[in-house]
Formats: C-alpha cells, structure tokens, sequence
C-alpha cells in the first residue's frame, strides 16, 4: 500500500451503519439524582451565605434565590434527561464507538487494539440501579479514554470479558 496513495472517502466505512445501543433507561434517573443533589448543594451554599450576608429575612432574596434554584433545577435535570437519550454505544470486534451530544454531536472511537485495559466502575447511587461506569484505557491515557456511564452491570461485565479476551488478558485485574 502506498502511504501517498489518494483514498476515496465514500468507499469508506459509514459511521452513520453503526448499531449504536442506547444507554440503559434508568440512567435517566440517575442523573436526576445527580442534579438534584448538585442543586441542593449550591441551595446550601447560598443559605450559607445569605446567613452570614443577614440576608435570611430579606423577602427579595428568597424571591430572586427560589426562582433561580426552581429553573436552574428543571433546566438541569431536563437537559441531562435528553442528554442521555443522545447516548449510545457500540462494540465491534475490532473497536469500540461512542455517541454524545444534543447540539455538540460526538463521535469517539477507539481500536480495541490500542487497548491496554478496561475497568467497571460503580458509585453509590449507581449501584441501586444496577448500573456501571466502563472505563477504556489506552496505553498514552490514565483517566480513560472513554467512559460508558450508565450501563447495566453484567452488560457492563459481558463487554469487559470479550475486551480483554480481544487483547490478550483472560480475567480482569483486582
């Protein structure tokens, strides 16, 4: 093959054929628990300080601090719950895909042979739903090169056996 040799670009693989797999539906939920966490950590946050401010019998605080915790809220935990029905993922024999954005569309793709390992990670909140974070790391990386969130755990396990038996490892690293 001549490395200077013109390629023609429609004969080219379609990412678009791709067989992208939604993130499992109870993600949904999860990140709502997430932003209702974060939003009542900044609510917190600003009664801390209109504490210390004497602000907590000011009516207009309470006016402009309810309506910007109530919006900001609903405007969160809105836009994370379409965000993740723009999620999706693939597994090829020979590579792994994933799809974000709702404006930003993106595509990540990485050769299952650039892989040096994979972890299954899954906080607190995560495991009542039975839901994981699979994490691929290639040799140059070491916070992952992409990250799967909001997969059931034994698909989660399923993906990470046929991954490191596609490069060479039988069992996963404890």
């Amino acid at each position: 093959m001549d490395l200077f040799e013109e390629i023609d670009t429609q004969a080219l693989p379609q990412v678009d054929a791709l067989q992208f797999v939604p993130m499992h539906r109870d993600k949904r939920a999860l990140v709502r628990i997430h932003a209702a966490l974060i939003w009542l950590l900044i609510t917190l946050g600003a009664l801390t300080l209109a504490a210390f401010k004497g602000w907590l019998f000011n009516g207009l605080f309470w006016l402009i601090a309810g309506v910007a915790v109530v919006v900001g809220s609903v405007v969160t935990i809105v836009y994370e719950s379409w965000a993740v029905r723009c999620e999706g993922y693939a597994v090829r024999a020979a590579d792994v895909h994933y799809r974000s954005g709702i404006w930003f569309k993106s595509v990540m793709s990485m050769p299952i042979a650039r892989l040096q390992h994979c972890a299954i990670q899954q906080g607190p909140i995560e495991k009542l739903f039975d839901l994981s974070t699979l994490v691929f790391f290639s040799a140059a990386s070491d916070s992952g090169d992409i990250r799967l969130s909001g997969i059931h755990i034994e698909e989660a396990q399923r993906i990470q056996a046929f991954v490191l038996r596609q490069i060479g490892r039988d069992e996963p690293a404890t």
